[in-house]
Parts: structure tokens; C-alpha cells; sequence
């Protein structure tokens, strides 16, 4: 990585580089590592101000203006939705906290990554660390392949979580594999062994959102690659089809959870999603703020969006999807600018499982997640900001 140019302590520039790398890699883990990292680092990068000046933090706030103008104007809409329908402490207490936790969190990351202090290398090796500890202590069970007996559920006891770390874990492999910062041999024996770990864990999971968005985001990275590593992908390919083929048809879990994928079968979310649509009709403008648990619980006990997208019209209406298009597009057109094109195709394969199992507004592994992967898809790897 590049050092920096300005006249930093090298000790607050560790420091900071620490922090950065033990939040991320603490993602997969629990709300206290998270946030105990989230508070560290902020006072890191105010102390760094001495020597940055507010004038640097503005040319990196200008760098992504649009983006922040998507996060001030989702700020905003939060504030309007709950106080036109009189939300719950509940719902207040979520907008609260996305400003500092989420939008404040891509402006330190940006900053920190255009002042070349951190660099994407940095964070995807953070993800990679922290997501094969999350699945390390379950090799036993992948070995004897009894991790196939019953969906696993992870550290998190929740299949649907454990599918979509392992859906993060089953790319950033790829980014292993290609490169180009490691000896071949130690490329793709990480690439095998974290590839394989997170392959196994994400058809164990048996969810089904994180197979599409794993299916769909793995093709689309090697048929980019095929022109200039053919032989490469087509192994990654074939390796990938035998396991995946082996798996779904010898172990009924997982054979089960293709056949409710094949015939379409959505375990209640179509009923969700047709009572969320009826409830957005009721108020399409706004919304009806950020607390809606109790008017979407059916008779399944299920009071979950389960789809990001549903999750924006039901509690800011149409005025908040325009926000967060806002902001989606802004950071892909920035991203393509910059060529940042992994990055880009991480969001996008959130996006897809975030349209089954998620929320916009209050999940914390999903947004903190995201907004780190637009800071990394938003900076300028060629000139240092400010």
C-alpha cells in the first residue's frame, strides 16, 4: 500500500490501520466487537484531523457528494415518516443510529481510503480473516460431512446469516484466487481451502437467496476473467459444477431446499410481501415510518420485510426508494468511473440476497456490510483526495 504523504504520527497511522482491520474482520461476529471498533476508530480519525484539517475532509466528502446527499436525504425522510405517523421509540431510536453508525461510517472509511491510510486490500483481507473464523471451528463437521444433516446454522444459529456470510466468503475467495499480491502457490491453496469451507457452509445453509446471488455474481466475475485466464476458469468451473452437482444430489437437506427453489416455493415470503405491498398502498408517500414489526406479523409469526427494496417503500415510500436509488446509482457510477469492479459486484450480490432476507434500514450485519463495500467501490485507487 501507498504511505500516505501527510505528516501523520506513524503510531496513529497503525493505530488507525488496526482499527480498521479489526472492525471489519468483527462484522461477522456480535453488536459489542462492532461497535467497540466503530467508537475507536472514530476518535482515531478525529485525532488524525490535527494533521488532516477539515479542509481534506471536505475534498473527500465533495468526491462522493451524491452519495452523501443520498444519506442526508434518507436521514431526512426517516425523520419525516416517523414523525408523520407518531412512530415507536423503537422506530426513532433506528433513525438515530443509522446517521452516526452507517452514514458517518462510509465518510470515515472514504476519507481514510482516499487519504491512503487504508487500502481495499486491507479491508478484503480483514472480511476474508474474519469470515473463515466465523466457519473454521465447523471444519470437523465439513470433513465427516455431517454438516449436511441438518441446515447449518452457524455461530449465529440462523441459516439464512450463515448463508450469507458464506456467500461473501465464496467470492472474496475468487478475489484470492486472482491475486496477484501472493506467490501462485499460496494463491490458491487459500483460494482452495476458504473457497471450499464457504462453498460447503453456503450449500449446508440451504439458503436459497445466497445460492442465486453466489450463482449469479460468481458467473458474471468469470466470464469477465475467461478472455484473459481461460484455462483457469474453465477448472474453477468444472470444480465448482462437481461439487455443487455432488452435493445437491446425495444429501436430501440440501437436494430439499433446490426443489422449494425449483417450484417456487417462497416459505411465506409472497404472503409478506402481498400484506407489505397492501400496507405501502395505505400510505405510498412516506410510509409508515421506521417500526412496522406489529402491522406486518402474520399468522406465521413472521414480522420481517424480507426484501430490501419492500422493506424502503413500506416505511419511506416512494420518496425514500428515490433516495436510495439515488444513492445506489451514485456509487455504481463511480465505481465503473474508477474501475472498481469487484467491489461493485459484492453490492450487487448483496442486493440480490437482500431481496429475500433483509431490510435497508436496521440490519446491522447488512448495512455495515454495504457501506463499507461502497466506501472500497467509491475511492480512487490512482490520486490521494485532499
Amino acid at each position: 500500500m501507498k504511505k500516505p504523504t501527510l505528516i501523520i504520527p506513524p503510531n496513529l497511522i497503525r493505530a488507525i490501520q488496526f482499527l480498521a482491520f479489526a472492525l471489519t474482520a468483527s462484522l461477522p461476529f456480535d453488536n459489542a466487537l462492532f461497535h467497540f471498533f466503530s467508537l475507536l476508530l472514530l476518535l482515531a480519525f478525529c485525532a488524525s484531523l490535527r494533521w488532516m484539517g477539515m479542509e481534506r475532509v471536505r475534498s473527500a466528502i465533495d468526491h462522493a457528494k451524491w452519495v452523501h446527499v443520498s444519506f442526508a436525504a434518507i436521514w431526512a425522510i426517516m425523520l419525516i415518516s416517523n414523525a408523520i405517523n407518531a412512530q415507536s421509540d423503537e422506530a426513532w431510536r433506528t433513525m438515530y443510529q443509522f446517521g452516526p453508525r452507517y452514514w458517518l461510517l462510509f465518510a470515515v472509511f472514504s476519507c481514510l481510503l482516499g487519504w491512503r491510510i487504508i487500502s481495499e486490500k486491507t479491508l478484503f483481507v480483514a472480511a476474508i480473516a474474519g469470515l473463515s473464523l466465523h466457519f473454521i471451528p465447523y471444519i470437523p463437521d465439513m470433513l465427516d460431512l455431517s454438516i449436511f444433516d441438518t441446515r447449518f446454522k452457524g455461530m449465529d444459529r440462523n441459516p439464512n446469516t450463515a448463508g450469507f456470510k458464506a456467500a461473501g466468503l465464496a467470492m472474496l475467495s475468487l478475489y484470492l484466487a486472482f491475486s496477484q499480491n501472493l506467490t501462485p502457490r499460496l494463491r490458491y491453496l487459500l483460494a482452495i481451502g476458504v473457497g471450499s469451507m464457504a462453498l460447503i457452509s453456503l450449500l449446508a445453509s440451504g439458503n436459497r437467496g445466497s445460492w442465486v446471488a453466489v450463482f449469479v455474481s460468481s458467473g458474471i466475475f468469470l466470464a469477465a476473467m475467461l478472455p484473459k485466464h481461460p484455462k483457469k476458469i474453465i477448472v474453477i468451473t468444472m470444480s465448482l459444477s462437481v461439487v455443487g452437482g455432488l452435493v445437491l444430489t446425495q444429501f436430501s437437506g440440501p437436494a430439499q431446499r433446490l426443489a422449494l427453489l425449483v417450484d417456487g416455493n417462497s416459505s411465506y415470503r409472497f404472503d409478506i410481501w402481498k400484506n407489505a405491498w397492501n400496507l405501502f398502498l395505505q400510505k405510498p408517500i412516506f410510509g409508515h415510518g421506521l417500526d412496522v414489526r406489529e402491522a406486518l406479523l402474520t399468522r406465521k409469526h413472521i414480522y420481517h420485510e424480507h426484501n430490501i427494496i419492500i422493506s424502503v417503500l413500506i416505511t419511506m415510500g416512494i420518496v425514500g426508494l428515490i433516495a436510495y436509488s439515488t444513492m445506489l446509482v451514485s456509487i455504481a457510477r463511480l465505481a465503473i468511473k474508477y474501475r472498481n469492479y469487484f467491489p461493485l459486484l459484492l453490492i450487487f450480490m448483496m442486493m440480490i440476497v437482500g431481496m429475500f432476507a433483509y431490510d435497508f434500514y436496521r440490519s446491522q450485519l447488512f448495512l455495515a456490510h454495504f457501506v463499507i463495500l461502497a466506501a472500497v467501490a467509491t475511492h480512487h485507487r490512482n490520486s490521494e483526495l485532499g
